[in-house]
């Protein structure tokens, strides 16, 4: 547990891959018990634990080193990402260990790699300043995986802090055990026991850090860069693609709370948006990032994945679809609202609804006429049809497409008569 957990007076636990507390449902955190103990070894719902003791202190310090891959990429891409993220844990940890520290390695229980110092009672907030010191002396961006604690300290108005998946769980999405490292290798559960005990009983150690540079880790944190990109090649594509204002952004992604879940998040659809607008006003995604409650750039590493050529650009459509998944939060209406006013936007539908090929050939309104499908099949409603973009709707039944669904539902109305 020494390595896993700082307290079990709360926890966090996966489901469906979401990481999810009790008190996120409106009751109070829920204390850790044996039985749940027993289901998170046994491969159950997998648990997670925040490193703090108590609101100053910490039980260990831990970096998460995620490859990040991504569907868009080609395997060759992906594999990269998993080699780079898996020997930067490795270099970590030898560095850690040539320090005597009581330090240890271990699968995600995906293609990821933890790394844990165990450190009861130490500091939160200068360990955490360390945590990032030892990305940068190791890898030389001390930003460039997830350092936990991710807070200085925990208050009344920040009880938790973030969690760090727990030891031996068995991955819910890949169903791999999270188990201690020996090399390349994921050892079994008795065998990581015993590296654990083993590096329990070392002699205490020192952090090994100036004063000098615990000054500029601190510094380097504080004011964080708001991106990782060749800053030449971007002056040039900034020049020819200047990125337009975006009233979303600069009026509620940056001054409201948005929600983050489900398939449309604010990762998948909001953060590529405001990765690329940052570089046309850095501030906003400082403010962003406040808003939020976000304290790591890990989150934003694939922006460029959703860029056209390597070049930031917004996509309306992206943070469009974003919002009318959320229509049930205030924040996410009045986004619809100022995006439905911008021009940008506008520009963009009347360019999306000009027609296309067949289109220019055929109304929509005619066809339905003449196959005797002006009403919907499934609750007699009268469609609404728009001539020239080609698009019909049911109003009752929240169905809709253009030409082409149109002839297909055509033919299924046929087949079924």
């Amino acid at each position: 547990m020494k390595f896993m957990a700082g307290r079990t007076d709360y926890y966090w636990e996966y489901k469906n891959g979401v990481p999810f507390m009790d008190k996120e449902k409106g009751k109070p955190p829920v204390a850790m018990t044996p039985e749940k103990l027993n289901m998170h070894f046994a491969g159950g719902n997998a648990l997670g634990f925040s490193p703090f003791i108590d609101n100053k202190t910490i039980m260990f310090l831990g970096w998460d080193f995620d490859a990040h891959t991504s569907d868009e990429l080609t395997p060759e891409e992906n594999e990269k990402l998993i080699k780079d993220a898996q020997e930067d844990a490795v270099k970590v940890y030898n560095y850690l260990k040539s320090w005597k520290h009581k330090v240890i390695l271990n699968s995600s229980g995906s293609k990821g790699r933890h790394v844990r110092d165990y450190c009861e009672g130490a500091n939160a907030e200068q360990m955490r300043v360390y945590g990032h010191y030892v990305l940068w002396k190791v890898l030389g961006d001390h930003n460039k995986h997830e350092v936990f604690p991710k807070q200085p300290d925990l208050n009344e108005d920040r009880k938790y802090g973030n969690q760090m998946k727990a030891l031996f769980c068995v991955h819910p999405k890949k169903k791999l055990r999270a188990n201690v490292m020996a090399g390349n290798k994921v050892l079994d559960f008795e065998q990581s026991l015993k590296v654990i005990e083993m590096t329990l009983a070392q002699d205490s150690y020192q952090i090994n850090i100036s004063k000098d540079d615990y000054k500029m880790i601190e510094e380097l944190m504080k004011n964080r860069p708001v991106g990782k990109f060749n800053t030449s090649n971007f002056s040039l594509s900034r020049r020819k693609n200047k990125i337009p204002y975006c009233a979303f952004i600069e009026t509620i992604a940056t001054t409201k709370v948005l929600p983050s879940k489900n398939k449309y998040s604010r990762h998948t659809c909001i953060d590529p948006n405001i990765q690329a607008y940052s570089y046309f006003s850095p501030e906003a995604k400082l403010k962003y990032c406040k808003m939020q409650g976000r304290t790591s750039d890990t989150a934003f590493k694939n922006w460029e994945h959703y860029w056209d050529d390597g070049k930031p650009v917004l996509k309306c459509p992206q943070i469009i679809s974003y919002l009318k998944h959320h229509k049930g939060n205030s924040a996410c209406i009045e986004g619809l609202r100022v995006c439905i006013d911008c021009p940008q936007f506008k520009n963009f539908l009347e360019l999306k609804n000009k027609p296309r090929g067949f289109a220019n050939v055929f109304k929509i309104s005619e066809i339905a006429k003449m196959y005797k499908l002006e009403k919907c099949p499934a609750c007699n409603s009268n469609y609404q049809f728009k001539d020239g973009a080609e698009y019909w709707y049911c109003n009752k039944c929240k169905k809709g497409g253009g030409l082409t669904k149109f002839m297909k539902l055509i033919k299924m109305v046929g087949d079924n008569k």
